[in-house]
């Protein structure tokens, strides 16, 4: 068994695959898990990269579904390593990667959480992609409580930046939504959950790419709709696991979907599917203790005005 399996889903970028391959060293301890979601040329590609990467293992998407979902799913099934790391085919990983993460491989936790940073494609320049994920794990290394807990483990939606115990992964049969959109965060949910430990790291081992073509950067009403219906998976299932303090203390509303229709400009159809949907799954639109702490902050703004 190896320490660590790297699964990386991957469509149509090859180039870019490339550059992420080059960025994990070739080490006994690191087994390497490349699955080709239906790629243009797909038999030439994998041939090509097999040779160039002996080491390292490509698979097909064998499933029915297409997506990174199903993707990883593939990879999961290969995995042997006591850790899984995923990575998508267009990041990197930095070059800290291998030397932090080996000095965690005996540490008592289910999941490590490190905090992740990003680039804008073709620049130098810093994206804003990996900002709210790096605040949730500085607000629970420098501010630990019930609230900066959970919502490390349950509103650091996406895959990557982490170490995950394969054995939470396979003991509870948790296998990624097989959607286009958003397939990862119920995955990343219930992998906080059932994780008996959790730890946290201020160092990065891992760099987003943002492309002005990513999945994550362009929006429409069925992409958002699908997005939508998979946080309402995921809202459901913490309404079901956890009490009602811990769903107070997530301060869990619709307002980030309302915000995401208002800024991507998709009209009042996908937002009468968000009132509609949030009324039915009992989410309020608006979390009531934000309104109060909001009112509460513009009062004392007025009154140290005067």
């Amino acid at each position: 068994m190896k320490d660590i399996s790297v699964i990386i889903p991957h469509h149509n970028s090859w180039q870019k695959l490339n550059e992420l391959l080059n960025t994990i060293p070739l080490n006994d301890d690191i087994e390497v898990i490349v699955i080709d979601d239906n790629s243009e040329d797909q038999e030439n590609k994998l041939s090509e990269f097999s040779t160039k990467y002996p080491n390292f293992i490509f698979k097909k998407n064998y499933s029915k579904n297409i997506g990174a979902g199903a993707a990883r799913n593939v990879g999961l099934s290969y995995a042997t390593g006591e850790w899984v790391i995923f990575a998508d085919a267009d990041d990197l990983f930095m070059e800290n990667f291998y030397t932090s993460v080996k000095n965690k491989l005996n540490d008592p936790y289910d999941i490590i959480y490190f905090t992740p940073t990003s680039f804008i494609d073709g620049t130098d320049k810093i994206s804003r992609r990996h900002i709210i994920y790096k605040e949730l794990v500085s607000g629970y290394i420098f501010n630990p409580s019930k609230t900066t807990e959970l919502n490390l483990r349950y509103n650091f939606h996406v895959p990557w930046s982490k170490m995950i115990k394969r054995n939470i992964i396979v003991e509870n049969k948790l296998l990624f939504e097989e959607i286009m959109y958003s397939n990862d965060i119920l995955f990343s949910a219930k992998i906080g959950y059932f994780a008996n430990s959790i730890n946290a790291s201020e160092e990065i081992i891992y760099a987003v790419r943002e492309s002005a073509n990513s999945l994550t950067s362009t929006m429409d009403d069925k992409k958002f709709k699908i997005r939508f219906n998979a946080w309402i998976d995921l809202v459901n299932f913490l309404y079901k696991k956890l009490d009602n303090q811990e769903i107070k203390l997530l301060r869990i509303s619709a307002i980030p979907q309302i915000l995401q229709v208002y800024k991507n400009n998709l009209g009042i159809q996908s937002f009468s599917y968000i009132i509609r949907k949030s009324i039915k799954n009992k989410i309020p639109l608006v979390n009531p203790n934000q309104v109060i702490e909001k009112i509460g902050s513009l009062t004392n703004k007025v009154s140290k005005r005067k």
